[in-house]
């Protein structure tokens, strides 16, 4: 949010050109994670034309691939072959008109858009799991539009003058409310609505930089983070992997080979992906030099 606060575009046009241009920096970041999982998951989900010698069922499969790598898939209804890039699809075609509401010179108004579409949504939906075409782009639109009000409640919080007391209190329901909705999680207890709760608060109050809780950010969380993206991307393809090439195998070696096979790939992708980020910047500065 606060990068668009300092956008003050004078026509329509240029507000959208901001928010395409600014969509497209955002989302060729994940290119590199993503084509290798959705070229693997076409080749296993599509293998069996091969053994059955219909090769042009096999070339023709391939017809949709283009634009799932480009984060289309969810424009039309039967969404993408890889699940897992259904968020990043719809995210890329609803996030330049979030961009557009966010680059409102009533920035009061658009935060109220925000904060109705995120309750509305929310209180409507009760369980936020997977939906079909076109409700999934509703649904990531009201996830953008929950984020940009908890910005705003953090920069509201932030604001107040707090004496040691109540940032104790605070921070007493920040890890309450970031602990229960893990402790739920485990016997099944179905209180999505109050989870999603917690979890407002605890962010808020996280960003909001009043909690006295000891910051947790070091290299080892900061690695995590990084890997939680190809971790996400990769789990789907390995497992479509599994189950066309070896279906006859024990459940035990699939478990195994499931994460094993996930978090290898994964790793490995982080770290060619940083590898090449770090080759391309040391040959600019060896340019400019």
């Amino acid at each position: 949010m606060r990068h668009f606060e300092k956008q003050e575009p004078q026509e329509h046009f240029e507000a959208v050109k901001i928010a395409v241009e600014y969509t497209g920096k955002k989302f060729v970041q994940f290119l590199p994670y993503t084509t290798g999982a959705i070229l693997i998951t076409y080749i296993a989900m599509n293998w069996h034309y091969i053994g059955e010698g219909a090769f042009g069922n096999f070339i023709r499969s391939f017809e949709n691939m283009p634009f799932e790598m480009l984060y289309l898939s969810e424009a039309a209804p039967e969404g993408s072959l890889l699940f897992t890039m259904w968020f990043l699809s719809a995210m890329c075609l609803v996030f330049p008109f979030f961009c557009l509401l966010l680059m409102m010179r009533n920035r009061r108004l658009s935060g109220m858009i925000c904060f109705y579409v995120a309750l509305f949504y929310y209180l409507h939906t009760y369980d936020y799991g997977a939906h079909e075409f076109p409700n999934r782009l509703v649904r990531t639109f009201a996830g953008l539009c929950l984020g940009a009000t908890i910005a705003l409640l953090a920069d509201w919080l932030r604001g107040i003058s707090l004496n040691r007391t109540c940032r104790v209190w605070l921070s007493v329901l920040e890890v309450i409310t970031y602990v229960f909705p893990i402790v739920t999680c485990y016997p099944h207890f179905k209180f999505l609505r109050g989870n999603l709760l917690c979890f407002v608060v605890s962010v808020t109050i996280i960003f909001s930089g009043q909690s006295m809780v000891p910051d947790m950010s070091c290299r080892f969380f900061s690695c995590l983070g990084r890997l939680s993206m190809p971790l996400y991307v990769w789990h789907i393809a390995v497992l479509r992997v599994i189950e066309r090439f070896f279906p006859d195998v024990d459940m035990l070696t699939k478990v195994l080979g499931f994460w094993l096979g996930t978090f290898a790939l994964a790793i490995g992708n982080m770290y060619l992906v940083g590898f090449v980020k770090h080759r391309l910047r040391k040959d600019k500065e060896c340019t400019m030099n």
